[in-house]
């Protein structure tokens, strides 16, 4: 019998920069439910983002795409532009996604229920950057003793 499992995850990403690795793990979430290179690029979204430190400069960019995906059904393809800049005393992130409006040609593979803040690390040295958070996913046709 195929059942549902709702569990949390890490997310957990590392790059050569801030950009790079944010870019990587938006493209992460949407990999959990779609297969991204699936994803028709016909539709642009751009947002901006303020954040006081780069801990909730990721949870907002995450918890935004996450709402574009539910509200406006945005399937993410590529992170086209994604500039991070120190402001004063907070962070401004721009960014352009590409992607597509969710249609029945995409199979669904888990679904994200929730972006949380916790266990969320931002880190970036001489070596690169990485980035992790916890995000909660219902798990699809999972067979009865993965439950």
């Amino acid at each position: 019998m195929v059942k549902h499992k709702v569990e949390e995850i890490t997310l957990s990403e590392k790059a050569p920069n801030l950009e790079a690795v944010f870019s990587k793990i938006a493209t992460s979430l949407f990999d959990i439910v779609i297969n991204t290179k699936d994803i028709d690029p016909v539709t642009t979204k751009t947002i901006i983002i303020r954040a006081r430190d780069l801990k909730n400069l990721l949870f907002q960019f995450l918890q935004r795409l996450f709402d574009l995906a539910n509200n406006d059904l945005f399937v993410l393809s590529t992170v086209k532009q994604l500039t991070i800049e120190q402001v004063s005393r907070e962070y401004l992130l721009n960014v352009v996604f590409i992607g597509d409006k969710m249609n029945p040609d995409y199979k669904v593979k888990d679904i994200v229920k929730q972006i949380t803040d916790r266990n969320i690390a931002v880190r970036e040295d001489r070596a690169g950057a990485s980035a992790q958070i916890n995000i909660v996913v219902e798990r699809r046709n999972v067979t009865e003793d993965e439950v």
